[in-house]
C-alpha cells in the first residue's frame, strides 16, 4: 500500500471557463468547477474594492482537470490533447 498525498484534480485557470469546461466535457473530460471562493469576500469582514484581485482572479477563472494514480498514459495524453484543441478552437 502506498502512502503520501494523493491529487484528485490538476486545477487551471482560463478566462472563459465555463465555455472552456464545456467543451472539455464534449470532448469526454470530466471537469469541474471546485470549491474555490474569494477569500476577501468572506465573513463579516468584507473589505471595500477588491484587495485580493488574484483569489478573485482564481475564483472566476479555476478549473479542476481530473488527475489521480491510476490514470495510465494513454488516458493522460487524451486529456492533453483535449485541453490542447479546446484552447486552440478558443483562441
Amino acid at each position: 500500500m502506498r502512502t503520501g498525498s494523493v491529487f484528485m484534480s490538476f486545477p487551471v485557470l482560463h478566462p472563459r471557463r465555463e465555455a472552456f469546461a464545456m467543451e472539455l466535457r464534449r470532448r469526454g473530460i470530466d471537469t469541474d468547477f471546485g470549491f474555490m471562493a474569494n477569500c476577501s469576500k468572506l465573513g463579516d469582514d468584507v473589505a471595500p474594492g477588491d484587495p485580493c484581485p488574484n483569489a478573485g482572479r482564481t475564483a472566476r477563472e479555476i478549473v479542476h482537470l481530473p488527475i489521480h494514480p491510476f490514470l495510465r498514459k494513454g488516458q493522460i495524453d487524451r486529456i492533453a490533447k483535449a485541453v490542447r484543441e479546446t484552447l486552440q478552437d478558443l483562441a
